[in-house]
C-alpha cells in the first residue's frame, strides 16, 4: 500500500476496500493472552497439586498476568476506535484519536511494560532461588548477574513508563493536542523504547544461559541436564520477540502510525505471552515428567516383575548357575541413583 493512500483516497483515485489491520491484531492478541493464561493456570495447578507454597515469582507472575489482561482489553478498545486503519479512514477522528492516544499510547503501553517487566522479574526470582545454594566465586558471580539483570529490567522499564507520562507539559497534551504546551520529539520516545526493548532482549539471553552454568557440572544424566537446561532456556524466544518489537517501535514516527504501528500491538503482546510461557515451563516440566512416568508404569504388565531382578533396589545375580547358588548384591537408593535427591529437588521446586 503506497504511503500516499490518503491522498489517493481524497482525490477519488482509490476505490478498493478499506485497509484494516485491526481484526487480525485482535485475533492475535487474544490468542496470545489465552496461551499465556493456560500456561499460568497450569503453573498454579502444579503448585497446588504438589502442595508447594507460593513464592515471590508466583506473585510477580499473577500481577503480570493481570496487567496482560488489561493490555488485551485496551488493545481491543483502541482497535475498535480505528487503530489499525489509515488516519483518513478513522471515523470521528477528533474523539477517536484522543482515545487512541490516551488509552493506547499511554495507558495500554504502561500496562504492557509492567507485564513485561514483572514477568521477566518472575523468572529472575526463580533463578535467584536456585543460585542461593551456590558458594564461592561462582555463586557470587551468578547472584550478581541475576540481581544486575533484575535491576536493569526494572529501572529501564520504569524510566520508560515515566517518559510516556511526562513527554508533554501538561501531560494531557499527549492526548489533547488543542491544549497549550510542549511535547518531546516523538523520535526521542521511540529511540528510548527501542533501546529498552533491545536491552530487555539481552537480559533474556543472560537469564536463558545462566541455568546451564548451574547444571552442567552436576552429577546427573545428560538427558536430565538437557531437559532442565532447555526448560529453563525458553527465554531465548522472549528475547527474539523483544528485538522484533524494538524494530516495530519506529513505526510510531510514521504519519500513518495508526496503520503502520498496528503490528507493534501484536509484538508487544507476543513478548509478554512468550515470557510468561517461558517462565512457567520449568514448573510444568515436573508435571509432564510425572505424567510420563505414570503412563510408563501403567503400561507395564504385572508379569514383567518376574525375574526383573530389581525389587527394593536389590539385585539378584545368578553368578554360579551350575551350582544352583546365587549371590545377592544390595544397592542402596543413593548408590543406584545417578542424581542426588537434593540436586533434583532444587529444580523441581521452582
Amino acid at each position: 500500500m503506497p504511503t500516499e493512500y490518503c491522498d489517493l483516497k481524497y482525490a477519488g483515485l482509490y476505490t478498493g476496500p478499506i485497509p484494516d489491520k485491526g481484526p487480525q491484531a485482535i485475533i492475535a492478541t487474544w490468542s496470545l493472552v489465552a496461551a499465556a493464561t493456560i500456561f499460568v493456570a497450569l503453573r498454579f495447578y502444579c503448585k497446588l497439586l504438589k502442595h508447594k507454597p507460593l513464592w515471590w515469582d508466583d506473585f510477580f507472575m499473577a500481577i503480570s498476568w493481570f496487567c496482560f489482561i488489561v493490555e488485551g482489553a485496551l488493545t481491543h478498545r483502541v482497535i475498535n476506535h480505528g487503530f489499525g486503519r489509515y488516519p483518513c479512514d478513522i471515523p470521528n477522528p477528533e474523539h477517536n484519536f484522543k482515545v487512541i492516544a490516551l488509552e493506547g499510547n499511554n495507558i495500554a503501553a504502561t500496562f504492557t511494560i509492567l507485564a513485561i517487566m514483572w514477568s521477566k522479574t518472575a523468572f529472575a526470582v526463580v533463578l535467584l532461588r536456585l543460585v542461593q545454594q551456590e558458594t564461592g566465586r561462582k555463586g557470587f558471580f551468578l547472584k550478581t548477574m541475576v540481581w544486575f539483570t533484575i535491576g536493569v529490567v526494572n529501572v529501564l522499564m520504569g524510566i520508560q513508563i515515566i517518559m510516556i507520562w511526562v513527554k508533554c507539559s501538561p501531560p494531557a497534551k499527549a492526548w489533547n493536542p488543542r491544549l497549550e504546551g510542549n511535547c518531546w520529539d516523538q523520535r526521542v520516545i521511540n529511540y528510548a523504547g527501542v533501546f529498552s526493548s533491545c536491552l530487555s532482549g539481552a537480559c533474556d539471553l543472560v537469564l536463558s544461559f545462566l541455568p546451564w552454568a548451574l547444571i552442567w557440572k552436576l552429577r546427573m544424566s545428560k538427558r536430565e541436564k538437557w531437559g532442565i537446561g532447555i526448560a529453563m532456556s525458553m527465554g531465548i524466544f522472549a528475547s527474539a520477540t523483544s528485538f522484533v518489537k524494538g524494530a516495530s517501535i519506529l513505526a510510531l514516527s510514521s504519519s500513518n502510525f495508526t496503520y503502520d504501528a498496528c503490528p507493534l500491538l501484536v509484538w508487544s503482546a507476543a513478548e509478554v505471552s512468550v515470557t510468561m510461557m517461558a517462565t512457567s515451563i520449568p514448573v510444568l516440566r515436573v508435571l509432564f515428567r510425572d505424567l510420563h512416568t505414570g503412563f510408563s508404569k501403567s503400561t507395564k504388565s504385572s508379569g514383567s516383575q518376574v525375574n526383573s531382578g530389581f525389587s527394593g533396589f536389590s539385585h539378584t545375580l545368578q553368578r554360579i548357575p551350575s551350582s544352583n547358588k546365587s549371590v545377592t548384591v544390595t544397592v542402596s537408593r543413593e548408590e543406584h541413583s545417578r542424581v542426588p535427591t537434593t540436586v533434583v529437588s532444587r529444580y523441581d521446586d521452582v
